[in-house]
């Protein structure tokens, strides 16, 4: 079984859980003096490290986790829930410094609402991971660098050097993103800019479509957000929208390009055959089955939902997972989907993922999809999830 370095944030997420027989206006909420009662309120880690990582280890893939904390009391609960997943680690203390915490709301049939407090996950830089450990992994996974000022600053210049440091070691290369705040130091720089250039240095690029919106083009993706108010920017796409924008992605560098679209599911689409010679060690055992692929695998319809958080980095896992076991890429899409239902269908985001066999064989069982609006002539189902005309398929 192959080996994986996830480093990057982690975070310790206190989550409120509103009952979802309760339907509010989220202003409502806000309301100066008002006291919201809740159905729970729960304590766990979440962040590339938290949610990714955890979710690894839990399936049964051999993980290295590297992150930081600060030197405050929040760091030392984190480091204790760490160790009770008995998970390999290095947690590196950065003095001065708090811990990187969010408190998260999720109101009934909506997503999460999140408050923030940037920490020592935000402070990586590009000695915090270590060339040794990348020399022993198959697979390097790392978040969240829209949130890493040492990474972005001067048009990622310390993102580019620590994604080409990577590649020098053969490693497999992966990236997770996160939606920043347009108003801050990172949501002002030119990502478009920066993807150009760590790109070519990255195989396996998983960003949702809310972030790939942002990136590409910030102020048309600001234009939209006003456009749609309080509703979900994935409402007002189509297909063909995700098509052309997995093919910008694709055009970049990656070899494999994961876009994360909430309920509407997950959209692969991978590059041809020749490209994936630089892959790394992670390279898939059948290439035939990988290259020139574009798939859609509709999500889990699951009920209840109990929150949506870690959902879309639960879903990494179990693709990344899939991959380091020789999946094919249907049944990785699928895992992905399953682990990110598990998720949803918990307070936390890792209680109830298990083994990734074990999960195999439950995945044996029939799943309520979320239907999503493909055109026929265009999409058609196979093995769980659509593939499109231009999909390349192996030979039955």
């Amino acid at each position: 079984m192959k080996q994986v370095l996830v480093a990057g944030s982690i975070v310790l997420d206190t989550v409120m859980t509103m009952d979802p027989a309760v339907r509010r206006d989220v202003n409502s909420l806000f309301m100066q003096g008002k006291t919201n009662n809740v159905s729970g309120i729960m304590m766990y880690l979440g962040g590339e490290v938290g949610n990714t990582g955890l979710a690894l280890h839990k399936l049964g893939i051999p993980v290295m986790l590297v992150t930081k904390v600060g030197d405050d009391r929040i760091g030392t609960i984190v480091r204790g829930i760490l160790q009770e997943f008995n998970a390999r680690t290095q947690v590196i203390t950065v003095e001065n410094c708090k811990t990187t915490a969010a408190i998260a709301l999720t109101p009934p049939g909506m997503d999460k609402i999140s408050f923030l407090q940037l920490g020592a996950g935000q402070t990586f830089m590009l000695e915090d991971v270590p060339e040794e450990s990348l020399k022993q992994a198959d697979l390097f996974h790392f978040g969240y660098p829209t949130a890493m000022k040492y990474l972005y600053a001067n048009d990622g210049e310390g993102l580019v050097k620590l994604f080409a440091k990577a590649k020098a070691t053969g490693v497999t290369t992966s990236v997770d993103m996160t939606l920043t705040d347009i108003e801050s130091e990172s949501g002002k720089l030119d990502w478009n800019l920066i993807l150009h250039k760590m790109l070519p240095y990255v195989d396996i690029y998983m960003p949702s479509i809310e972030e790939t919106l942002f990136m590409l083009d910030r102020e048309k993706y600001i234009e939209m957000v006003r456009n749609v108010g309080n509703k979900n920017i994935i409402e007002y796409l189509n297909p063909d929208d995700i098509m052309r924008i997995g093919d910008q992605l694709l055009a970049m560098g990656p070899k494999i390009v994961v876009i994360k679209m909430g309920k509407h599911g997950l959209y692969l689409r991978t590059a041809p055959k020749a490209h994936f010679a630089s892959f790394g060690r992670a390279v898939p055992g059948n290439l035939d089955e990988w290259s020139a692929r574009e798939l859609w695998c509709e999500a889990i319809d699951t009920n209840p939902i109990l929150s949506t958080t870690g959902a879309g980095d639960t879903a990494i896992a179990g693709f990344l997972g899939s991959l380091t076991c020789n999946y094919s890429p249907e049944e990785a899409l699928k895992m992905g989907s399953y682990t990110a239902s598990l998720c949803i269908g918990s307070p936390d985001t890792v209680s109830k993922i298990e083994d990734i066999h074990l999960l195999e064989k439950q995945m044996q069982n029939s799943f309520a999809r979320l239907p999503v609006r493909l055109d026929p002539e265009i999409w058609q189902l196979k093995n769980d999830s659509y593939a499109s005309s231009r999909d390349r398929r192996p030979p039955e």
